[in-house]
């Protein structure tokens, strides 16, 4: 099973994402949700927020914590914010994947 991150969890997309990952059928599987570090959603499941139920996938507010719990970090942050996170992706060898940045920032 692939393991896949999930950014910009707790956002309408990041939620869409995390369902997404869950149907593929055993494929692919979440296993790190990674959101703003001062959102008050950090702890809660990322299941829950995602209303798929319960999956044991608690919402951290940092991808460096994360790092070793995923295979493919899906990146639905700001260009700024995923470039910072392509850098702690780089460094621990993980292959990022990223949505299409707006007028190529």
């Amino acid at each position: 099973m692939r393991r896949i991150a999930v950014t910009g969890a707790a956002g309408r997309m990041g939620k869409t994402l995390i369902e997404a990952v869950q149907q593929t059928g055993g494929v692919a599987g979440l296993t790190a949700a990674i959101d703003r570090p001062d959102s008050t959603l950090v702890g809660a499941d990322a299941g829950e927020l995602a209303a798929i139920g319960r999956l044991g996938v608690p919402l951290t507010g940092d991808v460096g914590k994360a790092v070793d719990e995923f295979d493919v970090l899906i990146d639905f942050t700001h260009p700024s914010v995923t470039l910072k996170n392509l850098e702690v992706c780089r460094r621990a060898g993980r292959p990022p994947g990223s949505s299409a940045s707006p007028k190529g920032e």
